[in-house]
C-alpha cells in the first residue's frame, strides 16, 4: 500500500471480532475497495482483545462501500449511519 494522507481515509464502521473484519476487508477488495483495518496489529498481540476493530475506507469510496458492508455485515444494530 502506498503512503497515504490520513484524511482520505474515513469510517465505515466497527466491528466486535477481527475475522469478521477480514471478511468486509476481502469483499470491499474484491470490489475494488482498499481498505485499512485499524488495531489488527494490537489484535495479533492480544488475540481476543475487548476493543472494537476500526474498518476504514477512502472517503470517495464510502457508499459504495456501505453498499458491500450490507452484504456481509448485519448493520441493523451496529450503531453506525
Amino acid at each position: 500500500m502506498t503512503a497515504t494522507d490520513a484524511s482520505d481515509w474515513v469510517t465505515l464502521t466497527r466491528l466486535p471480532a477481527m475475522s469478521l473484519a477480514h471478511v468486509l476487508k476481502s469483499r470491499l477488495e474484491d470490489e475494488g475497495i482498499e481498505c485499512l483495518i485499524q488495531g489488527e496489529q494490537s489484535h495479533q498481540i492480544y488475540p481476543g482483545a475487548l476493543s472494537d476493530v476500526v474498518v476504514q475506507v477512502r472517503a470517495a469510496d464510502l457508499v459504495p462501500a456501505r453498499r458491500v458492508m450490507t452484504e456481509v455485515v448485519d448493520v441493523s444494530d451496529d450503531g453506525e449511519s
